[in-house]
């Protein structure tokens, strides 16, 4: 998977640092938080404590999609459980086109081809369940979009058009991002919060049973150190049922956010079809062609150039026709000087008698 570059416009900046880290910070507002008697001021911690926020979810953006999409920081077991029930829910999405089709119910046909259309196509053309989120497989799909179509590696050739469009597409393209971006943090940060008022009571419900002080116990267990109080105002279930509500609403949001990453994946597979072109490549061809020896190299269609090109570019690799394995280009063109200097060797000596 991959995640673009983004900047920092107006809109850009409401979605990926303002509003999360201002709704971080308003959710793990710190009641009761004293240091050496002194209250902290709502109206510095605020802003400090949003924009700081804010800025440390736009850092920690591509280990957030990968959480999200389930391609890291998932224990196996749960993976493995996660990607059999999107498995299932295929063939549920395909069982129910094929009644639909059956039955005439065209609405309903039509709903369920677009929900099937959100997997990736294998190499066959079949849909298939690649990751074990929704968002997973959906992000699979628009990313995958321009390596089946068109051979291009969207992660690779994607910066490449980027530098040649102008800036008021790349501006609409970045906005449209944007607000994907913020739905997801937004997300992440509502279950923060659950995880944080869930922590608090456990904190609670051992100062209960304890009979400890909370101000007692909570620099035990924080490790905050005898100069700050903490006196968590909530009670103990209070902080129970705002875990489940942040829970509950980490979930709504992304499960919101899905139709709006789908409606940002076609403007990326658009950006693919219209701008392609903009990738010249021919040289690079014709070059590998005549370093190599292969003509195949520069005369290979659309689709195999752009996988050619991708494989030098990326990996500086070539495969040549009819062999299976990628290879180095110095390794080649060292094999072709090796195959030359014995035949260049056995016409050296008739040059010499014909100069005599």
């Amino acid at each position: 998977m991959m995640k673009l570059p983004f900047t920092f416009g107006t809109d850009q900046l409401l979605f990926r640092l303002v509003l999360p880290g201002l709704i971080l910070a308003l959710l793990l507002w710190p009641a009761g938080v004293s240091v050496d008697g002194a209250s902290v001021d709502p109206l510095l911690y605020l802003p400090v404590v949003a924009l700081f926020a804010g800025w440390l979810l736009g850092l920690c953006d591509t280990q957030i999609y990968m959480l999200y999409e389930g391609r890291r920081y998932w224990p196996m077991r749960l993976r493995c459980r996660a990607l059999r029930r999107e498995q299932r829910r295929l063939r549920r999405l395909e069982a129910s086109a094929e009644r639909a089709r059956a039955s005439g119910d065209r609405q309903r046909y039509l709903e369920a081809c677009s929900d099937i259309a959100r997997f990736p196509l294998a190499p066959d053309g079949e849909r298939y369940a690649a990751m074990p989120t929704r968002l997973g497989n959906l992000m699979y799909e628009y990313e995958l979009y321009p390596s089946c179509k068109y051979g291009l590696d969207s992660v690779f050739f994607f910066y490449r058009i980027w530098v040649s469009i102008d800036k008021d597409l790349r501006d609409e393209i970045d906005r449209k991002q944007a607000s994907v971006d913020g739905a997801l943090y937004l997300s992440f940060v509502l279950a923060l919060a659950a995880v944080w008022f869930f922590a608090w009571f456990w904190i609670l419900l051992a100062a209960d049973s304890s009979g400890r002080s909370v101000q007692s116990l909570s620099p035990w267990l924080l490790g905050l150190g005898e100069r700050i109080e903490l006196a968590w105002a909530l009670p103990t279930w209070v902080n129970l049922q705002l875990s489940g509500i942040c829970l509950v609403l980490a979930y709504g949001v992304y499960r919101l956010s899905l139709y709006a990453h789908a409606q940002y994946g076609e403007f990326f597979k658009a950006l693919f079809d219209q701008h392609r072109s903009r990738l010249q490549h021919q040289d690079l061809l014709d070059y590998l062609a005549q370093a190599t020896g292969d003509p195949s190299l520069g005369a290979a269609d659309f689709k195999q150039a752009n996988t050619a090109v991708w494989r030098y570019l990326r990996w500086h690799k070539v495969r040549l026709s009819g062999q299976a394995e990628n290879r180095n280009l110095e390794a080649i063109l060292a094999a072709r000087r090796e195959e030359d200097a014995p035949a260049a060797a056995r016409i050296h000596p008739q040059l010499r008698h014909t100069v005599r």
